[in-house]
């Protein structure tokens, strides 16, 4: 019997809402679960059936709850009302499940990368008002504000100038390897910073090509297309002009023998940028920024499709030496696009392959079967699109 008493149970083997339930039907007053792996602080909703408190602990939290309890030791648990905010044990990281780009438009996707993992924020009134979500469905919302806020401020900008602010006033996520983002087809533009976009007031930006770059001169060193960008100076002062670059890591979702792999392969080449524009040190009051960048990019194979990429930074500080950063971010793949590979190599274990769909028993080697060709008695082919 639980009656009076606080369970405390690990995550796994079930789902939470029926581990409370049980705890419940023991008697008792409150639930702590506590992680299985890690100290992440999971969160969950369980049926407004349960009444009592039910509450997500760390890993070793409830490993030294263990441990006291072994040792004959009384724990008593306590707590307020009060609201508190902790660091998030994963800040600045894209989830397992986010969707990774370049769209089949070519086109830099996604857009950028928003707060959308394990959000505390309203729901439908029949899934209780509010609870915690995770997915698009919350992170859509947060830009869906911030663009609110955009268009109070500036109300007369196109539609595209208030994501361009949006893009080129973003942080970059770091990859695990020192000196490297993450792959833009993974976190796009980067993370959402609202802090910076007011330093973007006073400037007109513009990014020549959105699209992928997928020309690949072999002949020309390993080199890509040229793209520009342009930064126009609006304030009535000049500001100190420095320019940077950021090398993106490198992913291929295909294996050398042209299969999907089931996460993408990361190399981590460093690029070099060849500008052949302006380079001014100081933009005065109406002048522009304009450059002509060039990247290679050294050892990466010819046939193996890897995404590329990364962020041209525009330092800038004015007299008062108050100082921030624009950065135009380019995506890239060596390799044609017309060259990825539809479908899996002919001689692929898995795919194409023919099977009888009574049976689900695979049409292999040289063995004939018998099919009426009526109702569900005919030879069914499945195959992998790896691109479309």
């Amino acid at each position: 019997s639980l009656k009076g008493k606080v369970a405390l149970i690990q995550r796994g083997g079930c789902k939470v809402n029926a581990k409370a339930q049980h705890a419940v039907e023991a008697g008792a007053i409150a639930v702590l679960i506590y992680n299985n792996e890690g100290d992440v602080v999971n969160t969950f909703n369980v049926d407004d059936a349960i009444k009592i408190p039910v509450v997500c602990i760390e890993k070793s939290a409830g490993d030294d709850f263990i441990k006291r309890l072994d040792e004959g030791e009384v724990i008593t648990l306590s707590s307020d009302e009060d609201l508190i905010a902790v660091p998030s044990a994963r800040p600045a990281t894209v989830s397992y499940f986010s969707s990774w780009g370049p769209s089949t438009s070519l086109e830099l996707k996604p857009t950028i990368t928003a707060p959308g993992n394990q959000i505390y924020s309203t729901l439908p009134l029949n899934m209780g008002r509010y609870g915690i979500q995770s997915g698009t469905s919350m992170a859509s919302p947060y830009v869906a504000g911030c663009l609110a806020l955009l268009c109070e401020l500036m109300p007369n900008l196109a539609i595209r100038d208030y994501t361009s602010y949006l893009r080129h006033t973003a942080k970059a996520l770091e990859s695990d390897k020192p000196g490297f983002i993450l792959s833009l087809a993974q976190q796009g533009a980067g993370l959402i910073d609202m802090s910076s976009v007011t330093n973007m007031l006073n400037f007109d930006s513009y990014l020549a090509l959105t699209t992928l770059l997928d020309s690949f001169y072999a002949s020309d060193g390993e080199q890509f297309d040229m793209f520009n960008i342009s930064l126009v100076n609006r304030d009535v002062v000049a500001y100190h002009v420095n320019t940077t670059y950021e090398t993106a890591e490198q992913v291929t979702p295909f294996t050398p023998e042209r299969t999907l792999t089931s996460e993408p392969l990361r190399r981590y080449e460093k690029m070099d940028m060849n500008n052949i524009g302006t380079n001014p040190s100081t933009l005065e009051p109406g002048e522009e920024l304009r450059q002509n960048y060039r990247v290679t990019i050294d050892n990466l194979p010819d046939d193996e499709f890897w995404i590329v990429g990364g962020r041209v930074v525009v330092n800038l500080s004015d007299p008062q030496d108050n100082s921030f950063q624009l950065s135009f971010p380019f995506i890239a793949m060596k390799g044609m696009l017309r060259e990825l590979p539809v479908l899996p190599p002919v001689n692929n274990p898995l795919y194409p392959h023919l099977i009888d769909p009574l049976t689900e028993e695979p049409i292999t080697g040289n063995g004939t079967r018998t099919f009426s060709m009526e109702e569900d008695d005919f030879p069914e082919l499945r195959f992998r699109l790896q691109y479309t």
